[in-house]
């Protein structure tokens, strides 16, 4: 916790860490094993876990979960691109992504006789 921090502030933060680290351990879970849970079961769980982040500041700690449990650091993307857009991933694996993701399309465009 940061030291210019109300005691509220810290009373409030510490409060969300359980049930976002909890959150976060299910969506763990439930993306390893996709057969344990019906869709929407997935949805509420990833739903409440992205009001969770909202909720939150950046902090140490957030970022100790977010770099546990990949699965959260996309949802913690997702919510909240205005401040952390897609750098939680590592350069290379996004640039690596996109060099695939263009190799695919351009693979698909030459395929003769498929329009869409």
């Amino acid at each position: 916790m940061q030291p210019s921090q109300t005691f509220a502030q810290q009373t409030a933060e510490r409060a969300v860490v359980p049930e976002v680290v909890i959150l976060a351990q299910l969506l763990h879970k439930l993306d390893r094993q996709p057969l344990q849970a019906s869709a929407e079961q997935y949805r509420v769980v990833a739903s409440t876990l992205a009001a969770e982040l909202r909720r939150l500041p950046s902090s140490p700690w957030l970022d100790a979960v977010l770099r546990r449990y990949p699965e959260a650091a996309e949802v913690y993307e997702n919510t909240r691109y205005d401040l952390a857009g897609l750098c939680r991933a590592p350069l290379e694996q996004a640039a690596a992504a996109e060099v695939q993701a263009r190799q695919l399309l351009a693979s698909v465009a030459r395929r003769p006789g498929k329009t869409a």
